[in-house]
C-alpha cells in the first residue's frame, strides 16, 4: 500500500508513504524493497496511462455533498488553492501531466531522506539487518504511547 498527501495547508510539507505487512523475520527484506521502490521508481507506460485515467475518472465523478461545501472551501483556501472550487484546474493539470513529468518527479524524490518504521516483536526481528539499512533507533512502547 502506498499513498501521497500534499499536506493540509500551503505551508505543509508533502508526504509520500508506503506500508508493508509481513512477518517479523522478513522485515529487513520488506524494508529494503520499499526503500528501493521509493528511491528508484520504475516507469511503465501502461500503468501510467491507467493512473491518469483513474485520476480523470475521480475528478469527473466526485461530487461534494451539500453539507461538506463550507469545509471544502476552507480546506482549499488553507491549502493555498485560492477561493472557490479548484477541481477544474486540477483536472486540467492531470490531463496535461506527461510521462516525463512523472520521471522528473521520481528523480526529485529519489534524493530525499526516507524514514522507516518497523513495528514488531523485537525477539523475532533481525535488528542487525535493520541497522545495515541506515541510521537506527529503537524506541519503547512507552515512548510511542506515553502515559
Amino acid at each position: 500500500y502506498g499513498s501521497y498527501s500534499p499536506g493540509d495547508r500551503a505551508v505543509d510539507d508533502a508526504v509520500q508513504f508506503g506500508w508493508v505487512g509481513t512477518q517479523a523475520d522478513k522485515a529487513v527484506e520488506a524494508a529494503a524493497l520499499m526503500r528501493d521502490i521509493l528511491k528508484r521508481p520504475s516507469f511503465d507506460a501502461e500503468r501510467f496511462a491507467a493512473a491518469v485515467q483513474q485520476v480523470l475518472a475521480f475528478y469527473g465523478s466526485s461530487a461534494i455533498a451539500f453539507r461538506d461545501i463550507p469545509a471544502m472551501l476552507l480546506t482549499w483556501e488553507r491549502m493555498g488553492l485560492g477561493r472557490g472550487d479548484p477541481r477544474r484546474g486540477l483536472l486540467e493539470a492531470a490531463r496535461a501531466f506527461r510521462p516525463e513529468d512523472f520521471e522528473r518527479l521520481g528523480r526529485r524524490l529519489s534524493g530525499r531522506t526516507l524514514t522507516t518504521y518497523v513495528v514488531g516483536d523485537r525477539d523475532k526481528l533481525d535488528l542487525d539487518g535493520l541497522r545495515q539499512l541506515g541510521d537506527f533507533r529503537e524506541v519503547s512502547i512507552d515512548e510511542i504511547f506515553p502515559r
